[in-house]
């Protein structure tokens, strides 16, 4: 990710020194850059947090090695298969033998509920504000390069998304998640991820693809202008 962010850095440095800026313009094209500056700092603290809590996450750690004992989950699957056809017939096609694949983790924290004696509470419970101070500040980069030509449009909608529905304006009807949750992912960090049946509030993909996401759209951008 840190060379996504140099990368655009460089794009958004040379778009100010060929594009026909006025003063406002400039300022707000430098101001951009130097939030982003500070946001690959605070993307790498973020990022380590997260992986670090997913590594110690006791139910994590359980559901682990509980999978990778290929003798245990064999014996559950085939007495689910029981009762199953196309699961009988599945295993039966592996001669009985299961290749082990890497997964997705992740872990969501009922905020609301959080007790001192939970494990790993106060890493939790800081991590989910840096998450929030991190869209604000991406949000903040946004608008500032919206003041600037070839811009006006520049929206990248996984940081709108979860900026506006997730962290913002939840009590507005294209969101209503208002239960506080806040998930630990291999994608990072994850905004509400808990949400009442039948809302329209958008599902955050994590801070991992959505600064991609960010960041990808600033080149694209200044490539098509050009």
């Amino acid at each position: 990710m840190e060379k996504l962010f140099n990368e655009s850095i460089k794009y958004l440095k040379d778009y100010s020194l060929s594009s026909s800026l006025n003063s406002e313009e400039k300022r707000s094209l430098l101001e951009a850059i130097a939030r982003l500056n500070v946001i690959k700092k605070q993307n790498f603290v973020i990022i380590k947090a997260n992986d670090s809590l997913l590594k110690r996450d006791p139910g994590l750690i359980r559901a682990e090695a509980y999978f990778n004992d290929e003798k245990t989950l064999l014996e559950t699957l085939n007495e689910a298969a029981k009762k199953d056809p196309e699961l009988a017939k599945f295993l039966a096609s592996t001669g009985g033998k299961l290749n082990k694949i890497s997964s997705a983790k992740a872990r969501f924290y009922d905020l609301g509920d959080l007790k001192e004696s939970d494990v790993n509470q106060e890493e939790v419970v800081q991590l989910h504000l840096e998450s929030e101070s991190y869209y604000h500040n991406m949000w903040a980069v946004k608008k500032r390069l919206n003041q600037i030509p070839g811009f006006k449009k520049f929206n990248p909608i996984g940081v709108r998304d979860v900026r506006n529905h997730l962290i913002e304006h939840i009590e507005g009807k294209d969101s209503l998640a208002q239960i506080y949750s806040f998930g630990i992912a291999t994608d990072g960090p994850v905004m509400r991820p808990t949400k009442p049946v039948g809302i329209k509030a958008p599902h955050d993909l994590g801070l991992k693809p959505n600064t991609e996401q960010f960041l990808l759209e600033i080149i694209k951008t200044i490539r098509d202008s050009a």
